[in-house]
């Protein structure tokens, strides 16, 4: 019996790492444009994604019926590219558009931010939930709370990261790398 329960702990652990490595990367993006993602918005993005993997987790053979996993990878990288995009934007382009206006910067993320970043995160939680409840049903409670804490941790380190060893390097290529790491992740997820 113990020797299952280890098994579950394990493999709920590695889903949970697995599930957020999108996480990392937009720790990464903003921390390599130098901003700080606040632990508020962090929890916010992440009680999102704790919503989805317990409804995946609690309705397996419904949500099979209404999204497959490549819908669902299709979905999170949508979300990441238009992210990136926003990125590119604030660097690159709105500056030359507003004429004599004060140039955009990327901003640190607030309510809006953690609510798309949420949604488009929480699409590999739902799939992750998905996969590993159909295998066990005993695995719904360690998924839930290995995703949800790796989530957190994930953009945490690699927001840090990014900001302590990339940003200095990067000066005003920060927006071009922000954005480039975001799309590498929303094919990734794609992949």
């Amino acid at each position: 019996m113990s020797a299952s329960w280890v098994t579950i702990v394990t493999t709920s652990a590695l889903i949970g790492v697995g599930s957020n490595l999108d996480n990392t990367g937009v720790g990464l993006a903003f921390g390599a444009a130098g901003v700080r993602v606040p632990a508020w918005v962090n929890v916010v993005i992440n009680a999102i994604g704790f919503c989805f993997v317990t409804a995946a987790c609690f309705a397996t053979a419904t949500v099979r019926h209404y999204l497959s996993a490549q819908t669902a990878a299709r979905l999170a990288a949508g979300a990441l590219i238009a992210v990136a995009l926003v990125c590119w934007y604030t660097g690159y382009v709105h500056h030359r558009l507003a004429a004599g206006r004060k140039p955009m910067k990327i901003r640190q993320p607030g309510w809006h931010e953690a609510i798309v970043l949420g949604f488009g995160l929480s699409f590999t939680n739902l799939v992750g939930g998905f996969s590993a409840t159909l295998a066990d049903p005993r695995m719904i409670w360690p998924t839930v709370a290995a995703i949800t804490v790796a989530g957190y941790l994930a953009i945490s380190i690699g927001n840090a990261l990014a900001r302590g060893l990339l940003a200095p390097w990067l000066g005003r290529f920060s927006p071009l790398v922000a954005g480039l790491i975001l799309i590498g992740v929303g094919i990734h997820e794609l992949v």
